[in-house]
């Protein structure tokens, strides 16, 4: 067989052979047979899974093994790292870890491709593991494993192969883990950075920072981190990773770049270098530090000097930090330096400090950068353009947020004079150009919207000074005006109160803004609040809101815009005739013209039937039948001059508001998903297919069309819709015939209503008479018909009295003794309308829920052991044979039918039985008489009880209990039980407070308050153990002896004649009219009634009486209220006490040995003084104290009597009565406990003879009338109060006052507006001071010592030159410098006062004041601040308007002057001769002699005339007067002569001629010799030039 053993002598037999072949081993099979299962060869080939033993039986399997190598029987197997299935016969090589796999070339065996793709490694399957020769075995993967290509660890979380080639390898923990071989875990090493703390250490390679173990990992002595910060061999390095600060501690001098948990590297700090990779970290060179040619720099630094010697700055993409130590980076503004280096590499910059202090780098004066960046750029300029590609740059900014426009100012920035921004606020006069440079002041503009300079100002409706930064509102039509404040510039309020709305000034008109402007007010125009129209009449603002509206016409008027009339308009309705047409936005209703007026196309009737814009609509007012002509299929309401409303007629429908009648659906068609019901209809379906019917609060009307009204029982309805909203009702019609709405069966109503009422049944226990019978399952309970309804036969009550089906039983329902009919001998509980229950009256039982009432057994009825007891009853005797008695916690009742209750003495018996459960009792009767039971002699017991007591009387006063009952002829006085012996009734106690028969009387005894019961009214005086009598109480009275106690009068009963007072009482009346009292030594009790004692304060009284025996005093009360005794005002006195005393009077004095009595106090602390009241209380009208608080206008006397009032006084410090008042400077009403102190008077304030200034303040005019201003030494504060200080410029005033200290300053406002105080034109000041100073005059002199003031300057900057304008000030006529800008025609003097207008002049170069010209070449108008350059005469043109203008014109091609004007040479201008046209004194021929000025009303048309002083000659030219500038025209004075007065001038003047001299008048005059002298010399000088 199989495995058998052969050797050479024992041969293997059959189809078996000897393997192997040297005849020495184990038998297996030949070729083609295979073992079978018991090892014998049979035919077949072997396959996997076949029988085999020792190692043989296989050997036809290629590469197969035996699995059993010993004498047991295995089984044919593929070896480690092949293959096969059991009956086949290949064993196929395994793939090993590590072999490729693709797509094509899968892993066999018992591995996997490593890539999900199928390209990768082959690895082994779960639960295997490579072995050493990397086939994949059975067990887990474990480290130290074989592996190869990176694969055959998977399964140790964490590993890795160590090799990821094709040579093999073998698993391990990868850097940051560790583990042993042979296990398969990995555990995480520390890493550098993690936290390490006594209990948590660092494991792996790495220790802790700390000493005390509380601190971060970091490697350990040879180790260093690797880029994930676990350590490994090797020395730590620049540039390795590290974190939380360590990681780099052997590497001198250096740091973790990273304290935190984010990973950095080991670096040299700043102020050392060192290169990555290495372990050294050396000190650099710092910026500022000096080098030469043997000290060189250091670090990231060089020399600033090729030559090597110069100052250490840093190498290109390095920058100093805050130390000067240079750190990576690009140099930066604002960055650190020293020594004029540091800044090199940012171009344009310097370093702001050239010495050895540290400084910053920064951009100079006209380039600017941002801190932090590396550029100086050049700065815009206010005005330059800026695009979206050409921002504005430094402190400026573009106006436009698109990027085009024009550069301006950033905030805190302003444009100096040459456009640049510097540091400061923008003021109204800086200078701005090209509509920017004014941003930061809030309203103002540019005076210049072009490339020339301008100057910031206030537009149109507001104002402000030069040199501030407001402009202020000036009022505008529509703003609220007050009598505080009043309306500004050209407008007035409404109101004549001074409370209304601001609007425009006659002849002023609201522009577009709503400022006012010159012109007539039209309708179109701008308007709020309800003003600004006011002159158009009928026209209205159509707003009446702080929103802006227009002028216009109000309904029912019509007008343009543009003009200033409204026309009434017709009105719907209105008639038309072929004479009276319809005007406004109406037409005739009739073509011919006789109608009614209605709205044209596009126009509505409002609700006064004006026509206004908009579509007709329902609703809309309509009158005469017209104005509904627009709305299609709609009706007017009204066909008379009534007003209606447009509406759609019935069968149509609409909404107001809408243009459309639609026609309706009626009810009762049909409708669809696709047709819905319109109008006033809805579907009688919820899915959409079915009937119309009305919509809520509509109905049908007999045509079926819905209209306004609650459906109806009688009203239409078809098709079984119609009816819906009328509850239970139901259409007698369910076709397309109409019906009508109707009750169903079992419900009715009355047509006309909308109610179907349910007949309702009657219910058991109702009421029924002839007239009101029982309804339902109910019948009268009594046949004449008057009684309660019941139920019929076969029918009971329910739980809710309605007749149901069924028989009655026990315990059911009824009321009014019915509804137990049907139960014989039963009864109904309740013979009333509550709800009762069925019963078995007494004498008989049932069951609840059966319908019999069976007869009881009565008490004493005889009982057998055939005849039971029934009921509540029992046999009295055990055998059966004796007599009924009732059972436990019951009792006979009057009829000896066993009731519910304890058998009690009295109660009924009979035979000798029924009170068995009375102890002791005994039945009165022993036969079939009835009985009762009673205690047997020697017992007793109350009828009623169930007690018989053993004899034993108790005594009056005897204590009794619950337990401890009274006996014998008494009874305890305690219903419950517990209280006191007395005697019943008829008995009375005797001397010894035993019971014995007779009446209780006064006197007799009693004991613990008992024994006077049956004296009504009586008490014993003795409620202890005390023995007493009995007596009446307090407010009675009686006899001993007698048994009645009669009622006292109590004080405050009325007594007459006939009704005298009892008791201890007396009448106040000795005729007997009036109201008892008490009589002496007797007061009233707190119930009024008299006891013994004295009559004390605070007792009770009523009626005026029961206080008389107390001196001075009174009853509180004189009505039959109750009151109590007291003192009158003026007295006091103690309740308990029996006095009234004198109170002190207000003013009283007071001493140390005289105290004030009652409500006052001595006004002196040391006793000294006067009686006044204390706190509150106050003195009435004769000076008492009473309660209340003290007032104004109340008495007092000797100062007193006011102290409770602050700061009053009384107006008596005498024995005089007085009264309380404010003194002088407070103010109160009387009646009130107030003095207010009265308010200063404010600065501007109106004062007159009765009104005058308060506080710190005079009246400005001695007379009286005038304002109120601060006295010396005060000042106006804020808010116009006076407060102490000196009044300076800037302060605020008002009407004039307020600035009167301040020499030759004025109050900005004369009116009632608060100004400042300012210095006057010619005049200058600073806020704050105290000082006007004279200004300087445009063409004063100025030098070096003496100075332009005020708003002036020099024309020379050296100093000797003239006074001229500021920037944005002007010379007004007396040459002051006033806020404005310099004009053509304004003033000038000594060649100054024209330097802003740019190509002008002054036409004055002397001491005569000229005024500014344009300068020769250019032209300009008066008024006007432009000189604009004009085209020569003679240059070439095709048109008039090329030539010089004025007055050129183009003759033949050039420009020549026109007929009028003739070339001036000089100036290329057209200029004019005398009365000739002229623009200004340029255009005069002779400007010197001349001025062009306007001519008659003309304010437009100007000529040349003779200047004031000159005369116009018979040729038409200028004479001058004497000392006057003179030209061709000569002097008026024949004795003067036109020559220049000195050799230093060549300007000519009238002076007079040798021999003659001006005189005081002005004229030349000389002697008669002295002229012939002159003559004779003229005559010689004559002849020698001939």
């Amino acid at each position: 067989m199989v495995g058998d053993t052969c050797t050479a002598e024992k041969t293997c037999k059959g189809n078996t052979k000897c393997a192997p072949a040297t005849g020495a081993g184990f038998c297996t099979c030949i070729d083609k047979f295979k073992p079978d299962d018991n090892l014998n060869c049979v035919e077949g080939a072997e396959v996997l899974g076949g029988k085999c033993k020792n190692g043989v039986g296989c050997e036809n399997i290629q590469d197969s093994k035996c699995s059993s190598s010993t004498d047991e029987v295995g089984k044919c197997e593929c070896p480690t790292g092949f293959h096969g299935d059991d009956g086949t016969s290949t064993c196929t090589k395994d793939s090993m870890v590590g072999d490729t796999c693709t797509a094509e070339k899968t892993c066999k065996g018992n591995t996997k491709c490593s890539s999900a793709t199928g390209a990768g490694f082959c690895t082994c399957i779960d639960k295997f593991k490579p072995d050493d020769n990397l086939n994949c075995v059975e067990g887990a993967e474990v480290l130290g494993g074989k592996c190869k290509n990176g694969v055959g660890c998977e399964n140790i979380q964490d590993s890795k192969c160590s090799s990821s080639t094709d040579e093999v390898g073998k698993c391990e923990c990868p850097a940051g883990f560790h583990g042993d071989d042979g296990t398969s875990t990995c555990t995480k090493d520390s890493m550098v950075g993690d936290t390490c703390t006594a209990e948590k250490t660092c494991k792996g390679n790495t220790k802790c920072s700390s000493a005390t173990g509380a601190g971060f990992c970091t490697c350990i002595d040879k180790f260093k981190p690797d880029d994930n910060l676990n350590c490994v061999e090797g020395a730590e390095v620049l540039g390795g990773k590290c974190k939380n600060g360590v990681g780099c501690e052997n590497i001198q001098d250096s740091k973790c770049s990273s304290s935190t948990d984010e990973v950095g590297k080991c670096e040299c700090p700043t102020g050392f270098h060192g290169d990555d990779g290495t372990s050294t970290c050396t000190k650099d060179s710092m910026v500022g530090d000096t080098c030469t040619a043997e000290k060189t720099c250091k670090g990231n630094t060089k020399c600033s000097s090729a030559t090597g010697a110069g100052f250490c700055t840093c190498i290109d993409k390095f920058k100093p930090d805050d130390n000067l130590n240079c750190v990576e980076g690009a140099e930066v503004l604002g960055g650190k330096c020293k020594n004029g280096v540091g800044c090199e590499n940012i171009q344009d910059s310097i370093c702001s400090s050239s010495t050895d202090e540290v400084g910053k780098c920064e951009c100079p004066t006209g380039f600017h950068g941002d801190d932090g960046t590396s550029t100086c750029t050049k700065d815009s300029m206010v005005g330059d353009t800026c695009t979206a590609e050409k921002t504005c740059n430094g402190n400026t900014k573009c106006s436009s947020a698109t990027g085009a426009g024009f550069c301006t100012c950033i905030d805190k920035f302003k444009p100096d004079d040459n456009l640049n921004c510097v540091e400061g606020a923008e003021v109204l006069g800086g200078k701005c150009k090209n509509g920017v440079g004014c941003e930061n002041i809030q309203d103002s503009i540019c005076s210049s919207s072009t490339d020339e300079v301008g100057k910031c100002e206030c537009p149109t409706g507001f104002h402000g000074d030069d040199g501030t930064s407001t402009c202020t509102k000036d009022s505008m039509v529509g703003d609220t005006c007050t009598a505080e404040k009043t309306c500004k510039g050209n407008t007035k309020c409404s109101s004549a109160t001074g409370a209304g709305f601001c609007t425009c000034i006659d002849k002023f008109k609201p522009d577009d803004n709503l400022n006012c402007v010159e012109g007539a007010e039209v309708l179109g125009g701008k308007c709020k609040t309800g003003v600004g129209c006011e002159n158009i009449q009928d026209s209205k603002c159509s707003s009446s809101t702080d929103e802006v509206g227009k002028c216009e016409c109000p309904t029912g008027f019509h007008g343009d815009d543009g003009t200033s009339t409204c026309t009434k308009d017709s009105m719907v309705g209105d008639t038309c005739t072929a004479e009276k047409t319809c005007n406004g936005n109406t037409k005739c209703s009739s073509a011919t013209g006789a109608g009614f007026c209605t709205c044209i196309d596009k126009f509505k009737p409002d609700d006064n039937l004006n026509c206004v814009e908009g579509a007709e609509v329902l609703g809309g007012k309509c009158k005469n039948g017209v104005g509904c002509e627009n709305i299609q299929d709609s009706i007017c309401s009204s066909s008379t001059d009534e007003v209606g409303k447009c509406e759609c007629p019935t069968g149509f429908h609409g909404d107001d508001g809408t243009s459309t009648c639609t026609k309706d659906s009626m009810v009762g068609d049909t409708c669809t998903a696709e047709k819905t019901c319109n109008g006033n209809t809805k579907c009688s379906s919820a899915t959409g297919a079915g009937f119309c019917t009305c919509i809520d609060k509509f109905k049908p009307d007999d045509n079926l069309n819905c209209v306004e009204g609650a459906e109806v029982l009688g009203g239409k309805c078809k098709n079984g819709v119609g009816c819906e909203n009328i509850q239970d009702s139901k259409c007698s019609s369910s076709t397309d015939e109409v019906g009508k709405c109707e009750c169903p069966t079992g419900f009715h109503g009355d047509d006309g209503t909308s109610t179907c009422t349910k007949d309702a049944d009657s219910m058991v226990g109702d009421t029924c008479t002839a007239d009101k019978t029982c309804k339902g399952n109910t019948k009268c309970s009594s046949a004449t018909g008057a009684g309660f309804c019941t139920c019929i036969d076969k029918f009971k009550p329910d739980d809710n009295l309605n007749c149901v089906e069924g028989a009655e039983v026990l315990g059911g329902k009824c009321k009014n003794g019915v509804g137990c009919e049907n139960i014989q001998d039963s009864k109904c509980s309740s013979s009333t309308d509550e709800v009762g229950k069925c019963e078995c009256p007494t004498g008989f039982h049932g069951d609840d829920g059966t319908s019999t009432c069976t007869k009881d057994s009565m008490v004493g009825d005889t009982c057998t052991a055939e005849k039971t007891c029934k009921g509540n009853t029992k046999c009295s005797s055990a055998t059966g044979a004796g007599f009924c008695t009732c059972i436990d916690k019951f009792k006979p009742d009057d009829n000896l039918n066993c009731v519910e209750g304890a058998e009690v003495l009295g109660g009924k018996c009979k035979n000798g039985v029924g009170c068995e459960n009375i102890q002791d009792s005994k039945c009165s009767s022993s036969t079939d008489e009835v009985g009762k039971c009673e205690c047997p002699t020697g017992f007793h017991g109350d009828d009623g009880t169930s007690t018989c007591t053993k004899d034993a009387d108790s005594m009056v006063g005897d204590t009794c209990t619950a337990d401890k009952t009274c006996k014998g002829n008494t009874k305890c006085s305690s219903a419950t039980g517990a209280g006191f012996c007395t005697c019943i009734d008829k008995f009375k106690p005797d001397d010894n407070l035993n019971c014995v028969e007779g009446a209780e009387v006064l006197g007799g005894k009693c004991k613990n308050g008992v024994g006077c019961e049956n004296i009504q009214d009586s008490k014993c005086s003795s409620s202890t153990d005390e023995v007493g009598k009995c007596e009446c109480p307090t407010g009675f009275h009686g006899d001993d002896g007698t048994s009645t106690c009669t009622k006292d009068s109590m004080v405050g009963d009325t007594c007459t004649a006939e009704k005298t007072c009892k008791g201890n009482t007396k009448c106040s009346s000795a005729t007997g009219a009036g109201f008892c009292t008490c009589i002496d030594k007797f007061k009233p009790d707190d119930n009024l009634n008299c006891v013994e004692g004295a009559e004390v304060l605070g007792g009770k009284c009523k009626n005026g009486v029961g206080c008389e025996n107390i001196q001075d005093s009174k009853c509180s009360s004189s009505t039959d209220e109750v009151g109590k005794c007291e003192c009158p005002t003026g007295f006091h006195g103690d309740d308990g006490t029996s006095t009234c005393t004198k109170d002190s009077m207000v003013g009283d004095t007071c001493t140390a040995d005289k105290t004030c009595k009652g409500n006052t106090k001595c006004s002196s602390a040391t006793g000294a003084g006067f009686c006044t009241c204390i706190d509150k209380f106050k003195p009435d009208d004769n000076l008492n104290c009473v309660e209340g608080a003290e007032v104004l206008g109340g008495k007092c006397k000797n100062g007193v009597g006011c102290e409770n009032i602050q700061d009053s006084k009384c107006s008596s410090s005498t024995d005089e009565v007085g009264k309380c008042e404010c003194p002088t400077g407070f103010h109160g009403d009387d009646g009130t406990s107030t003095c207010t102190k009265d308010a200063d008077s404010l600065v501007g304030d109106t004062c007159t003879a009765e009104k005058t200034c308060r506080g710190n303040t005079k009246c400005s005019s001695a007379t009286g009338a005038g304002f109120c201003t601060c006295i010396d030494k005060f000042k106006p504060d804020d808010n116009l109060n006076c407060v102490e200080g000196a009044e300076v410029l800037g302060g605020k005033c008002k009407n004039g006052v307020g600035c009167e200290n301040i020499q030759d300053s004025k109050c900005s406002s004369s009116t009632d507006e608060v100004g400042k105080c300012e210095c006057p034109t010619g005049f200058h000041g600073d806020d704050g001071t105290s000082t006007c100073t004279k200004d300087s005059m445009v063409g004063d002199t100025c030098t070096a010592e003496k100075t332009c003031k005020g708003y002036t300057k020099c024309s020379s900057a050296t100093g000797p030159g003239f006074c001229t304008c500021n920037d944005g000030f002007k010379p007004d006529d007396n040459l002051n410098c006033i806020n404005g800008a310099e004009v053509l025609g304004g003033p000038c003097k000594n060649g100054v006062g024209c330097e802003q207008i740019q190509n002008s002049e002054c036409s004055s170069s002397s001491t005569e004041e000229g005024k500014c010209v344009c300068s020769s070449g250019f032209d300009g108008d008066d008024g006007t601040g432009t000189c604009t350059k004009v085209p020569h005469l003679n240059d070439t043109c095709s048109l008039d308007s090329q030539c010089a203008y004025p007055y050129g014109k183009c003759v033949k091609g050039m420009c020549k002057c026109d007929e009028q004007h003739v070339e001036d040479t000089t100036s290329g201008l057209c200029v004019a001769g005398l009365h000739g046209l002229c623009k200004n004194d340029s255009y005069c021929k002779y400007p010197i002699t001349e001025t062009c000025q306007s001519t008659g009303n003309s304010t437009e048309v100007k000529t040349c005339q003779c200047k004031k002083g000159y005369a116009e000659d018979a040729t038409h030219k200028c004479k001058a007067p004497n000392s006057g500038i003179c030209d061709e025209g000569g002097c008026q004075d024949p004795h003067a002569e036109c020559v220049p007065p000195n050799k230093n001038t060549t300007v000519t003047s009238c002076i007079c001629k040798a021999s003659y001299k001006l005189n005081k008048e002005g004229k030349c005059t000389g002697s008669a010799i002295s002229v012939a002298f002159g003559a004779l010399v003229l005559s010689l000088m004559t002849i020698l030039t001939l």
